[in-house]
């Protein structure tokens, strides 16, 4: 299986031209540990010491984690669409409190969001659905650097037509790259 990710099908999409690119690997690097320490979390695992650029993050996601998750299904975990031939890591799919179905969300460290978050979304939303999770509700956690409470964006009423626009972005990846 050689299945382009939703990240791979979306890069097109995500300009990071006007960011120097010390910025943009040092902004890499810090949204890398803060899933990682994230997804331990999540998982109800020990967390070890959290990188000082890394901590308000952390406790932005862990005052979320602990007032609105009830129950995890999965974190970070590889899925594929078999009949779509795509892959993607959801970075949690959680029943939040209250809601009756799971739902899945996205971690983000930038401060401005990205229209391609919705299309990314969405494709996680389809992936988490073949898998077996009757989705609810979908969206983004906008992490604060200061360890505030997360910007929580969600889509779930756009997700529909989101996700035929990852569809229209998976059809261009594939006529460029495909050659079977």
């Amino acid at each position: 299986m050689n299945f382009p990710s939703v990240t791979t099908v979306l890069a097109p999409f995500a300009d990071f031209s006007r960011v120097s690119p010390g910025v943009l690997d040092a902004a890499a690097e810090r949204g890398d540990e803060v899933h990682r320490v994230c997804a331990l979390y999540a998982r109800g695992l020990w967390v070890d010491e959290v990188a000082p650029e890394c901590a308000g993050y952390f406790a932005s996601f862990k005052g979320w984690f602990d007032a609105y998750v009830e129950r995890v299904w999965l974190v970070e975990e590889r899925l594929v669409c078999q009949v779509l031939r795509f892959t993607g890591e959801p970075d949690l799919v959680v029943t939040l409190r209250g809601d009756a179905r799971p739902s899945v969300w996205d971690l983000k460290t930038p401060r401005a969001a990205s229209p391609a978050w919705r299309a990314q979304v969405s494709a996680y939303r389809h992936l988490a659905r073949k898998a077996g999770h009757d989705i609810e509700r979908a969206g983004v956690l906008r992490l604060s650097p200061s360890g505030r409470p997360p910007i929580l964006e969600e889509y779930t009423k756009t997700v529909l037509q989101d996700f035929n626009v990852f569809l229209s972005a998976l059809n261009c990846w594939r006529f460029f790259h495909d050659r079977d």
